[in-house]
């Protein structure tokens, strides 16, 4: 989805995710290039990510994810229950802890220094969120040298993902940049995930797009 606007309609319409614009941020669509995706990304095993939004002073970036791998996988698991497979998996994937040839029965541990919210202040009105550390290679962008995932589940509820990205003045105020972002997303009380309208959704905003 080009725009924002598009992104969050299908959000708020479809998965049933409050998603706003930050403040005097800037969002960007990202490319997916077939040759740049992993396997399990192309098998939507996981998910990839469709926008990222910039700080103004850029020193803050969020990655927002494609939500397809995550609807397609909707029955595994305890049917979406906190602590899904999916997120799981997720979560491995982005720290970089499988191979190519890895199949699902052999993946590993997330490992220590998983951070795990819960309560009535977990954000984006989840049940449970975890944060961790993604180890990078080299900086992202050229720039960025600090990567959070951060990954949410909530009964019954299409698991979301983000990645956040920080400059050394970033990681500086990542609290405060992070409270900003978790503000700006929210689990809607009494929705549920209904895949046939995910697909009318989805056919409106193509019709839109070729206009």
């Amino acid at each position: 989805m080009d725009s924002f606007s598009d992104y969050s309609t299908y959000l708020f319409k479809a998965v049933g995710i409050s998603c706003k614009k930050p403040k005097d941020f800037i969002w960007e669509k990202i490319e997916t290039v077939a040759e740049t995706q992993g396997t399990w990304e192309k098998r939507s095993l996981v998910s990839s990510y469709d926008g990222k939004m910039q700080s103004k002073d850029g020193n803050f970036l969020i990655l927002y994810p494609n939500f397809a791998a995550a609807t397609l996988n909707i029955g595994e698991g305890s049917s979406l229950d906190c602590g899904c497979s999916f997120i799981r998996r997720q979560m491995i994937y982005d720290m970089g802890k499988v191979s190519e040839q890895m199949l699902l029965s052999d993946y590993p541990d997330v490992g220590e220094g998983v951070i795990r919210i819960v309560g009535k202040d977990t954000p984006f009105n989840a049940d449970t969120v975890f944060i961790v550390q993604i180890p990078l290679k080299e900086p992202y962008l050229e720039k960025y040298i600090y990567c959070l995932g951060i990954y949410a589940c909530k009964s019954g509820r299409i698991p979301i993902s983000f990645k956040c990205y920080f400059t050394d003045n970033g990681k500086a105020e990542e609290t405060k940049y992070l409270l900003k972002f978790y503000k700006t997303i929210k689990y809607r009380k009494n929705s549920s995930y209904d895949h046939e309208k995910d697909l009318i959704i989805l056919h409106e905003l193509y019709l839109k797009f070729k206009k």
